[in-house]
């Protein structure tokens, strides 16, 4: 339990914004699964045949999936700041 002095001095907003930045890093690593998946391996499908093709593929798919691990573990990150932030309000001064 925390003290009465903890909560005092508790800084909430660097919760918020840690918060923010993971969800930040996030949100970039989806878009670039999306972009790996769809920018890249759509068009590496049209236009190569043979071992190339197989390689590449194996690679961007590997890709793909370490970009989805990042936005799930970046995710879970984010919401363990958010609920582990203290749920009180920032003190006041009276």
């Amino acid at each position: 339990m925390p003290t009465w002095r903890q909560l005092r001095d508790a800084k909430l907003t660097e919760y918020e914004d840690a918060a923010d930045g993971w969800s930040s890093v996030s949100n970039r690593a989806d878009a670039a699964r999306i972009r790996t998946d769809q920018e890249m391996a759509g068009p590496l499908r049209a236009t190569q045949k043979g071992e190339a093709q197989t390689s590449a593929e194996r690679d961007l798919t590997r890709l793909s999936r370490n970009y989805q691990y990042i936005y799930g573990e970046c995710g879970l990150v984010r919401t363990t700041l958010r609920l582990s932030r203290p749920n009180c309000p920032a003190p006041r001064r009276s």
